[in-house]
């Protein structure tokens, strides 16, 4: 048998699928001549498209989201891909992704699953929602970067099953952040920059959390676009373990939209086109 010939027929069944795989996102083409289903694009455009009669054109540093919620299952894996054209006065910066979402519909932010591996511990004393102290057992691995937060009611199993937690200090505000971690011999205190914004008793387990890329970046993080049509695309497999993988569902993910920060930091001289914006599935 001609295992070279078989592994290549393989390839080719295997692209062909993800090439005919239907995207997920409505109106990713514009071919309805209209911005349905898009948030943040400035108009259609009906000439130079990548393909068909339409494109969409957005001016400025613009965050452009699709609307619809899409169901994610994350035993699959899924392409992100984008075309886009730089129509200004020199190149426009991309970021290209996903926003995930969980069962809820709720926002999935790093807060929530950007964890500090080896700080779980437990609160040596009860806390109230206006303490700036906390009372911990262990703060040898906790550290004051900025947008820190302390999550409560953790799973120190190791399995993580408490992510995405949304039981923060500073009432899910994130960025007020630990200020200081200081031994105190029979326990360590947590110096926060603001109220603590929680009530929990002493033994309740914590970690520490920290904020990271607000969105999965799974196909260009501040990438430059040429002045002519190009292609960005990302693959997104399997769910991550406590960090922030562009290419790793975060934790609870059951849905997602997709997302552009158009010209990023760049000001109404800059112009962009875009077309065929996909998110497709392939069978595992």
């Amino acid at each position: 048998m001609n295992w070279r010939a078989v592994a290549t027929l393989t390839l080719g069944v295997a692209l062909g699928q993800l090439a005919s795989a239907q995207s997920l996102v409505k109106n990713g083409d514009a071919e309805t001549g209209t911005l349905d289903n898009w948030v943040g694009f400035t108009k259609v455009v009906a000439e130079g498209a990548h393909s068909g009669k339409h494109c969409f054109s957005v001016t400025g540093a613009v965050q452009v989201m699709s609307k619809e919620f899409i169901p994610i299952d994350t035993s699959k894996t899924y392409v992100v891909t984008g075309w886009f054209k730089s129509a200004g006065k020199a190149p426009s910066q991309i970021y290209l992704g996903v926003a995930p979402f969980d069962e809820k519909k709720e926002s999935i932010y790093p807060y929530h699953v950007f964890r500090i591996a080896g700080t779980e511990t437990t609160l040596a004393d009860a806390c109230k929602p206006e303490d700036t102290v906390l009372k911990i057992a262990n703060g040898a691995k906790w550290n004051t970067e900025p947008y820190t937060c302390v999550a409560f009611d953790v799973d120190d199993s190791g399995q993580l099953k408490d992510l995405p937690n949304r039981n923060l200090s500073n009432a899910n505000v994130p960025g007020i952040g630990v200020e200081k971690v200081e031994n105190k011999g029979g326990h360590w205190a947590v110096q926060l920059k603001g109220k603590c914004g929680r009530a929990y008793p002493a033994g309740t387990k914590v970690r520490e959390h920290v904020s990271g890329a607000t969105y999965m970046y799974s196909a260009a993080a501040r990438k430059p676009v040429p002045m002519a049509w190009t292609e960005f695309k990302g693959q997104i497999k399997g769910v991550a373990k406590g960090d922030l993988p562009a290419d790793q569902w975060w934790p609870g993910t059951k849905y997602a939209k997709l997302l552009i920060l158009a010209n990023f930091e760049q000001g109404a001289e800059f112009s962009l086109l875009a077309d065929d914006l996909t998110l497709t599935a392939v069978e595992k």
